[in-house]
């Protein structure tokens, strides 16, 4: 960050960060009143690094169907057949 001050002025460091903190106090708003324009008007044009992050979420959520969500599936399935097994197998009678 440069801190903008006259040339050939002596200020002391105090006065400099002083100075520094106004600028960034303000860039800071700058950018803040920015992105409330963007959330109050149209949706932001999605930018190469939030479209490979969309990706590489979506793949992620691939995986998780295969790896979490197909084996759980067939647990709940086997359980399901194994208790309606049980309830109607017939009774013996010895």
């Amino acid at each position: 960050m440069k801190v903008f001050i006259q040339p050939g002025a002596s200020l002391k460091q105090e006065e400099q960060d002083t100075i520094l903190n106004k600028q960034l106090w303000d860039s800071f708003l700058r950018v803040f009143l920015v992105r409330m324009r963007q959330l109050k008007g149209k949706p932001k044009k999605e930018t190469s690094r939030d479209k490979k992050e969309r990706k590489q979420a979506m793949q992620e959520a691939r995986q998780q169907i295969t790896t979490v969500v197909l084996p759980t599936l067939a647990v709940v399935v086997a359980l399901i057949v194994v208790f309606v097994y049980v309830a109607t197998r017939p009774a013996t009678t010895e």
